[in-house]
């Protein structure tokens, strides 16, 4: 396999973006770039806000209109705060468009992979929401966006070992299988080989799957790696990322594939 030899690290985050909260009527704000993430760059707007660039070029009106759709969780989303009516605006950011749009921030902290304390709380949030998912009325929501299948990029907010805040990334939501959320959860809390069976647990003791779902959790966890493989290799070719980042997706590819196989 052959790669693109320049990598274009990402220009400088922290300026530009005055003139986009403007069209909110923010100003005088502190602006943090946020740590977490990767498809995505936001940023802390004071205590108060978030504000996210969306650089995967979807719109995100699907997933807007999902998080205006759910409601009576245990946890919190978030909801787009709307401008003139969209929930999403086009503007400017280091000479380049860019789409932003803007949320209340939602106290929490991020679960670092394999959080094993945190991964029952987790999967049973994950569970709750795969629920609230399946009762949404598809008839009410716009046409869903092309995707992988991938619903990985959760990140949930857990303040304490028994109780999530919040679940924050829908930007891939739309029709699936939910074992593939529980499938990818697993890993996220686990590893290669060692899924995690507190993850397992808290979600299977919420939303309750099929034999035939529980049998299929190695083939999903497989197909979500070979599509997210594919996904990075075109961020790689666009210059977002680099090849020792490939080089260890594909190992782990690997290795995701050879525990697949094994029954």
């Amino acid at each position: 396999m052959s790669f693109p030899q320049k990598y274009r690290p990402p220009l400088r985050e922290d300026a530009g973006v005055d003139n986009l909260l403007s069209r909110w009527g923010l100003q005088g704000y502190d602006v943090r770039p946020l740590t977490e993430g990767t498809n995505n760059t936001g940023f802390y707007v004071g205590d108060e806000f978030v504000l996210r660039i969306h650089r995967n070029g979807i719109t995100p009106s699907y997933e807007h209109a999902v998080l205006r759709a759910l409601s009576g969780l245990s946890f919190a989303v978030p909801v787009p705060v709307p401008v003139a009516g969209e929930t999403a605006v086009r503007g400017e950011l280091h000479g380049r468009p860019v789409l932003a749009s803007l949320s209340h921030r939602i106290p929490g902290e991020h679960p670092a992979r394999g959080d094993a304390p945190r991964a029952e709380a987790c999967g049973r949030a994950l569970a709750e929401l795969d629920h609230a998912l399946g009762r949404l009325d598809e008839t009410e929501l716009p046409q869903p966006p092309v995707w992988d299948g991938d619903l990985t990029n959760i990140h949930p907010c857990v303040p304490s070992i028994d109780r999530v805040t919040a679940i924050l990334d829908f930007e891939t939501a739309g029709r699936g299988h939910r074992a593939m959320d529980l499938a990818v959860g697993r890993f996220f809390f686990g590893d290669v080989g060692r899924p995690s069976a507190a993850f397992e647990r808290g979600y299977l003791d919420v939303l309750p799957l099929t034999g035939a779902e529980v049998f299929a959790l190695r083939e999903l966890e497989l197909m979500r790696e070979a599509t997210s493989f594919v996904h990075w290799y075109g961020r790689y070719v666009e210059g977002q990322t680099t090849a020792e980042d490939i080089a260890g997706r594909v190992e782990r590819l690997r290795g995701v594939e050879d525990w697949a196989r094994e029954r």
